[in-house]
């Protein structure tokens, strides 16, 4: 049975003084003007007509007297209902539903795609309550009431005038943004982005004045299958895979080199993503700033634009060098006149670089997150900020395809892609006005382990040589065979040879019978379709696979420490509790470590910055928790030191420091290995210091040399885009996922290119001919995101991703602490903001009153800081109340940096520990200390 949709009724009141008068009714649906005087039999005729309509019907009942409008309130009551049997004709594959049409589309018709979705069924809701919505608002703003003759002349508004191109109307356009924006299914997100679309419909009304008419819902939804649409279409591609059964399998890509051509139509983006070697010594901010994009030269630009002329570089030199401010090109003549390009009668094409990253990972297409594996591409554009790489519309979706395909499986056409787009692909550039040379060479590749040593062709980590970058010997192998007490050793990294890509290289093009592929087989090398890397010429996969730091320390590290008993758990909550009101951090804390349900691993990484200064207050005096102690502060410590967005100066002694926090790491879990093997009876027996992730600390310090700072290639907004893939999943009718998926996500990114004033081509009769127009969007499109200022916050904003790395500058608050600056005075701080009200409880004002403490100093103590000041054993600072607290004017005090000062000591109340364990906290204090008083 079809699903009946009925809202309340909707009372709309013209302008007049209400008179009370016998009610009458008039039908505005047929042609025959007749007056009803009761509601039984209006109700009747209505049954009769409904029954021979083939779809929704919003019926309007005009109240008359005596068939005059008198002065005086009349009201029009307007209900909106759905009661025919209109989805059971839908179907929810939106190609097979054009079968009959050959203009449109040869897609088959299939037994399932007689079923509609719950997303087309909503979006078909929405578009009948609009509909019938736009009625009555015409009606009212006409200022009359229906007649006959109103019906009959309907004016049409659907002509294209210039300032709404590419779409027909500027209803069109509104529509089209409401369903093809950021993906929402929070139903308090949708009621509010529809009812702002409302609001701009009745302002496109009132400007217009003309009576405003919807399209079809099909013509919005699936706009890119209609014969007549002027709308920008991305080109998704089906490509062909063989999986590890030798099956055969489509699946559905979006190309990054579509991605790029479009971006590059768009205003401003040619000079966004592209960018110079940056060669600021002892310092990492960018990717641009890594050892690898100075030295490669497939990411070297051949030519300089300097004063608005192209200048190429090498001619008539073998080695040639430019110099200018804060940049240098070093680069060959043979790398150069490989991109020497002319167009036909031009001069040289101009070359732009872009180097890009690539993330993959699986996800679960069912509710429950566990099973139906889906696996998934991504892409990013690397010369963007850590602030635009967090946003939405910077993660563009390549692929997806459930289990009969995995990642490597779908490497080959996406491969092929990043080839061309390595040698070039002529592209026209907004902002330059002409085409230019597009070269995307990948930098480096993002995923979590398990994915990254099948991409790197590596057996895993739970291979005899589990380590993907060395051929280092696993030592758990010869542990497990020892009993009773063993000691433990430490792993020399540097004392077995590394990993090539000769070695990848060979292994991939020997036979099976051979001895190089029997030999390098038993060095845990693996051979599937990862071999496809070895065709980019830019990517290396056993060096541009930088370690993934979420699920190796806060996901990896912390899980393997021992737990706490059950009482100890209540007391470790109960100490934690407090903090979920300060104002430290940039989330709310949560009180046991969960990861169920986040994707960032949230919970870990807010309490690893805490728990090392709490366990060592409540429970230091436990011997058998000792060495769990001084393993949670040495993990701390390299947390701190690592969750940086970026280093401005002293990137070296900043290595060293990583370096060395490295190696107490790995001494401090020995230990704790040694005492658990040695204390049965207390602890479960565990050999967690030979985990491989615990190996892959040791690359970190070179992979930050390499690229840059470990936050620059994070995988958390990554993970974070996986419950967008899910809910895309959850939409479909499990027939052809990877096609749906694929095109709702190149809909939301054509939309929000068309509102970003990208231009676009559109085929135009031109003589006899057929010819391709490049077009800009009308004025409408341009202005609507400025005019209305809530537009990019409800169609573009409303789901932004989480940012809970990098270290974030609070406005003031309640329960702040932080480091303050006041007339060049730095000095630490806590704020409380009271309320002062008057004898009937009236608010008067609210006070802002500053605590401010101060660092003890002492000349018998030696730290690690540039001053004597007391810390305790684990370098977190002791801090007293300086003065009284007072009243201070917010305007006059500028936050210099947060900081974690809420932990008080059990012996005095009024000292506290300032938290170096925070993110970032470390470096910060060992570089500002001098200048807090």
């Amino acid at each position: 049975m079809a699903p009946k949709y009925t809202t309340k009724k909707n009372v709309y009141l013209t302008k007049g003084n209400r008179k009370k008068a016998e009610k009458k009714y008039q039908c505005n649906l047929c042609q025959i003007l007749t007056v009803y005087t009761s509601l039984v039999g209006f109700k009747k005729h209505l049954n009769k007509i409904t029954l021979h309509k083939d779809s929704s019907t919003a019926v309007s009942v005009d109240l008359e007297n005596n068939g005059k409008i008198e002065s005086g309130f009349t009201e029009l009551e307007i209900v909106i209902e759905n009661h025919m049997d209109y989805y059971d004709s839908c179907s929810s594959d939106e190609e097979d539903q054009y079968e009959n049409n050959p203009r449109l589309t040869e897609a088959k018709t299939s037994d399932a795609d007689n079923k509609i979705t719950d997303s087309a069924i909503h979006m078909e809701t929405h578009m009948r309550v609009l509909e019938s919505f736009s009625t009555s608002m015409n009606d009212y703003a006409a200022g009359v009431t229906v007649s006959k003759s109103s019906h009959q002349s309907i004016e049409d508004i659907f002509i294209l005038p210039s300032d709404i191109s590419p779409f027909k109307s500027k209803a069109e356009f509104i529509l089209h943004v409401l369903f093809h924006g950021d993906e929402d299914l929070a139903s308090e997100r949708l009621i509010k982005k529809i009812m702002y679309a409302m609001e701009m419909l009745l302002e496109v009304h009132k400007s217009a004045r003309k009576r405003i008419e919807f399209s079809k819902p099909d013509a919005v939804i699936n706009f890119h299958l209609r014969a007549k649409n002027n709308v920008l279409v991305f080109k998704t591609s089906t490509a062909k895979s063989t999986n590890q059964k030798s099956e055969v399998h489509k699946f559905s890509i979006n190309m990054p080199s579509e991605y790029i051509k479009n971006m590059m139509a768009c205003s401003g983006k040619t000079l966004q993503l592209s960018a110079l070697p940056d060669f600021t010594e002892n310092q990492r901010l960018h990717l641009n700033q890594g050892d690898k994009w100075i030295e490669s030269p497939l990411l070297q630009h051949p030519m300089l634009t300097i004063q608005g002329s192209d200048y190429w570089l090498c001619e008539n030199y073998t080695n040639f060098a430019v110099s200018i401010p804060k940049y240098k090109i070093n680069t060959n003549a043979t790398i150069v006149e490989r991109f020497k390009r002319r167009l036909s009668g031009s001069s040289l094409i101009k070359v732009i670089i872009f180097p890009i990253n690539m993330y993959s990972d699986d996800t679960s297409g069912n509710d429950s997150k566990q099973y139906n594996v889906y696996y998934s591409f991504l892409i990013y554009f690397a010369v963007m900020t850590l602030e635009e790489q967090n946003k939405w519309e910077n993660t563009l979706f390549v692929c997806t395809c459930n289990h009969v395909l995995n990642a490597v499986d779908m490497l080959r056409p996406l491969v092929d892609n990043l080839v061309t787009l390595q040698k070039g692909i002529q592209m026209y550039s907004d902002d330059l006005g002409k085409h230019v040379l597009v070269v995307a060479p990948l930098l480096l590749f993002m995923g979590d382990n398990p994915c990254q040593s099948q991409l790197a062709m590596h057996k895993k980590t739970a291979s005899r040589r589990f380590c993907r970058k060395y051929l280092i010997l696993s030592p758990c192998l010869d542990w497990k065979h020892v009993k009773g007490i063993t000691c433990f050793s430490h792993v020399a990294l540097y004392d077995w040879p590394q990993r090539s890509k000769t070695f990848l290289s060979a292994f991939a093009s020997s036979d099976k019978q051979s001895n190089i592929y029997k030999s390098e087989q038993s060095l845990s090398y693996v051979k599937n379709g990862s071999k496809e890397f070895l065709r980019l010429k830019a990517f290396d996969p056993t060096k541009d696979i930088p370690i993934e730091i979420l699920h190796t320390i806060p996901l990896g590290l912390i899980k393997y420490l021992p737990v706490l008993t059950a009482i100890q758990k209540d007391s470790l909550q109960h100490e934690l509790s407090p903090y979920r009101s300060y104002k430290s951090y940039n989330q709310t804390f949560s009180n046991q470590l969960h990861h169920s349900g986040s994707f960032v691993g949230r919970d870990f990484k807010q309490l690893i910055q805490i728990l090392s200064s709490v366990i060592s207050k409540l429970f230091g005096r436990d011997s058998n928790l000792t060495f769990i102690i001084t393993s949670f502060h040495a993990v701390s410590r390299l947390a701190s030191l690592i969750y940086i967005c970026g280093v401005h100066k002293g990137f070296d002694n900043n290595l060293l420091k990583i370096r060395s926090a490295v190696d107490k790491v790995a001494r401090v879990f020995l230990v704790l290995n040694t005492f658990i093997v040695s204390n049965p009876k207390t602890f479960q027996q565990q050999d967690f210091s030979f985990k491989s992730k615990l190996h892959l600390l040791h690359h970190l310090t070179k992979d930050m040399f390499c690229f840059s700072s470990v936050l620059q290639y994070k995988t958390e907004n990554s993970e974070q885009f996986s419950k967008f893939i899910c809910e895309h999943l959850f939409k479909t009718n499990c027939q052809a996922t990877s096609r749906d998926v694929a095109k709702k996500f190149v809909k939301q990114f054509i939309c929000r290119h068309l509102c970003n004033r990208g231009s676009y081509i559109v085929e135009k009769h031109i003589g006899n001919n057929i010819r391709p127009v490049r077009l800009s969007v009308g004025d409408f499109v341009k202005q609507a995101p400025i005019d209305f200022s809530k537009f990019n916050l409800h169609f573009f904003g409303s789901r932004a991703n989480s940012k809970n790395s990098d270290i974030l500058i609070s406005n003031l608050r309640d329960k702040l602490a932080d480091v303050f600056q006041k007339d060049n005075r730095w000095f630490l701080g806590k704020i409380s903001i009271e309320t002062l009200r008057d004898g009937r409880g009236k608010l008067v004002r609210k006070m802002c009153i500053m605590q401010e403490y101060q660092m003890i100093s002492s000349f018998n103590v030696n730290t690690v800081y540039s001053c004597n000041i007391v810390t305790d054993s684990y370098d977190n600072i002791k801090v007293i109340y300086y003065r009284t607290s007072y009243e201070f004017d917010k305007n006059e005090v500028i936050v210099a940096q947060d900081i974690d000062m809420h932990l008080t000591l059990i012996s005095n109340s009024s000292r506290r520990l300032l938290n170096v364990a925070k993110f970032g906290m470390f470096c910060w204090i060992l570089v500002n200390i001098s200048n807090i008083n």
